[in-house]
């Protein structure tokens, strides 16, 4: 049987490897034109981590949701709040450099980035994502055709206008050709999309070093994403984009699209629970349209898959432990159509389990050599409440309280039954210490005790009297609260 095991990290590495080829195919190397272009293009995608794969992944199963109405009934997360902009070459470089990634091989970069450097400003960059795209666009263009930019004008939009009309004349039909034509395309339409995308709002000048550029769709609730037009058209557009890619490797079409190589969205603002969840929601959306989103054959989908989940619960709200295992289910069904899947996941959490039937569920204790399977029998699990899962010995050993109010409870027990003496005083300050326990039956067993220790001491009059004092105090602190509260509710 064909195997694909999904594994957190080095397969996402792996995945994320795989779907960047499409800055530079090579998968026949040997017949391709080693120039300054493809070099480039080689160590730009050698520098794309798997962060940034997360970032399109994220915004391919938002379309998704979108697109097939799965959205109705999703009630994971998802950020309609994206911040789009672009990496200029200058900061790629850059950062390449700061990790000690600059390769002989594009050093002649260096000397493009000066002559371009003179007419690019970076103010302008950073309010404008498509100016970035521009500066890029020459930079590339250069590398291709070893030109001076300063023969197509004396600043980025001049420039990128005058080669953008040379592109379109092209009659030349090499990939290259083929690219840069794309690429003034792709320019055009983002432009038109994020023109009503307003701009992120910063409270410090573009000098501080924590300014904020791109551009930010705007917040809704997830009940009223189908009305987010710009959030959808932006989402929308990068999924196109993705699957164009697939004419990568046929025919002349050697590079992928323009946009998707400097894309950057900042749209991981989400709490580590979130982020989980979303991630195994999303991972398991892309790999079921590798055929479509991955150039690189040797990450296509194979007709029987098994998926391994590790700690399905890390992370996870209690709401999301009970649910996961629906919606990776519901996703199956409706991604994996043809495909024969098993879904293999571990869990220390009862709440994952409320969802599968004790059949399908193996049990595993630890002892001092190994870990072996535990053969006792187990009550069912498919449909139970949280109650009757942890009351399965397995879970909690017959111990629903945790070891600190166990102790706790036995320590006011032990001194409640050794009582020799006892005041009004005494009385309510154990009686403050019962109060705090939330088993009501324990609450009122030692509240029973401490009374009746009270009788034997004080008699039924005086144990009565202090009672009714203790119970006069509350009411008077009571009235005293609600006094200081008056009719505004947001008052402690």
């Amino acid at each position: 049987m064909e195997i694909l095991i999904i594994c957190p990290s080095a397969y996402l590495s792996f995945v994320s490897d795989a779907f960047f080829e499409f800055i530079a195919f090579d998968n026949h190397k040997s017949l391709q034109i080693q120039n300054n272009f493809y070099n480039y293009s080689i160590w730009l995608k050698k520098n794309k981590y798997p962060e940034e794969f997360q970032q399109v992944c994220d915004i391919l199963f938002y379309n998704f949701l979108i697109e097939s109405n799965f959205i109705d009934e999703y009630k994971g997360f998802v950020q309609t709040e994206i911040i789009i902009k672009f990496n200029s070459i200058y900061s790629i470089y850059q950062d390449a450099k700061n990790r000690g990634k600059h390769p002989e091989e594009i050093s002649v970069c260096n000397d493009i980035f000066d002559k371009i450097g003179k007419i690019y400003v970076k103010e302008l960059a950073q309010d404008d994502p498509i100016y970035v795209l521009k500066a890029n666009l020459i930079f590339e263009w250069e590398l291709w055709r070893g030109t001076d930019a300063y023969a197509y004008g004396t600043d980025i939009d001049t420039t990128y206008n005058n080669i953008a009309e040379i592109i379109k004349r092209e009659e030349d039909l090499s990939s290259e050709s083929l690219y840069f034509c794309e690429a003034i395309k792709e320019i055009e339409e983002v432009n038109i999309i994020i023109k009503n995308i307003p701009l992120v709002s910063n409270v410090v000048p573009k000098t501080d070093m924590v300014y904020q550029s791109g551009k930010k769709t705007r917040k809704c609730s997830i009940k009223q994403v189908n009305e987010a037009k710009d959030w959808k058209q932006l989402i929308s557009y990068i999924d196109s984009l993705v699957r164009d890619n697939s004419g990568i490797g046929k025919d002349k079409k050697q590079y992928g699209s323009f946009i998707l190589r400097y894309l950057s969205l900042d749209n991981l603002m989400c709490s580590s629970g979130e982020r989980v969840f979303q991630n195994m929601m999303s991972w398991m959306f892309f790999l079921s349209k590798c055929n479509e989103y991955v150039v690189k054959k040797e990450c296509q989908l194979r007709k029987d898959i098994l998926v391994c989940f590790d700690e399905m619960d890390l992370s996870l709200h209690p709401a999301w432990q009970r649910d996961i295992v629906g919606y990776i289910v519901k996703l199956v069904n409706n991604c994996y159509k043809g495909k024969n899947v098993q879904i293999i996941f571990t869990t220390h959490s009862p709440l994952c389990l409320s969802n599968v039937p004790k059949g399908n569920i193996i049990y595993l204790k630890k002892s001092d050599e190994c870990t072996s399977v535990d053969t006792n029998e187990h009550k069912e699990t498919f449909g139970s409440n949280i109650y009757e899962l942890l009351d399965d010995a397995f879970y909690l050993e017959n111990n629903s309280a945790g070891n600190f109010a166990r102790e706790y409870i036995q320590n006011v027990f032990n001194e409640i039954k050794i009582l020799k003496s006892i005041n009004a005083e005494i009385f309510r300050i154990y009686k403050k210490r019962i109060n705090c326990i939330g088993d009501s039956l324990i609450k009122n067993k030692l509240e029973t005790m401490l009374i009746n220790i009270l009788v034997a001491n004080k008699g039924t009059e005086n144990a009565v009297n202090i009672i009714d004092n203790e119970i006069k105090r509350l009411q008077d602190r009571k009235h005293d609260l609600l006094k200081e509260r008056g009719n505004d509710s947001t008052k402690i």
